[in-house]
């Protein structure tokens, strides 16, 4: 069952929810789905939340996005071993893709299939 939450981390390891923090839960809402071949994961939150532990998303900037995938255990997280990974995402593109780009899984493929905005 895929997860979706507020966490916040600043080293490698198990994240924290940010409530467990002191900050404040900001998903707005979330929905998740799996098929034999796709998982699907679907969340709102505010581009800016005040929260300390969570950090602004830009519209007109690129943004970092970092997101890993595992098997759940009963706590909702498990160790994700090598399934993970980051994209650069420009929300003010329809493609999603930035000007500027880094790394090899940057040639904008993720960024394309990641990005389903609504303002």
């Amino acid at each position: 069952v895929p997860v979706v939450g507020d966490y916040f981390s600043e080293e490698e390891g198990m994240p924290k929810l940010d409530t467990a923090l002191g900050g404040t839960s900001d998903i707005i809402s979330s929905s998740a789905s799996s098929t034999a071949t796709a998982t699907t994961v679907t969340f709102t939150r505010k581009l800016t939340t005040g929260d300390e532990f969570d950090h602004d998303i830009s519209a007109t900037e690129p943004n970092d996005m970092i997101y890993a995938w595992g098997v759940s255990d009963e706590t909702g997280l498990s160790y994700h071993g090598d399934n993970h990974n980051h994209v650069n995402i420009d929300f003010s593109k329809s493609d999603g893709i930035p000007d500027t780009s880094f790394g090899e899984e940057e040639s904008g493929q993720l960024s394309r299939e990641l990005v389903q905005k609504s303002f």
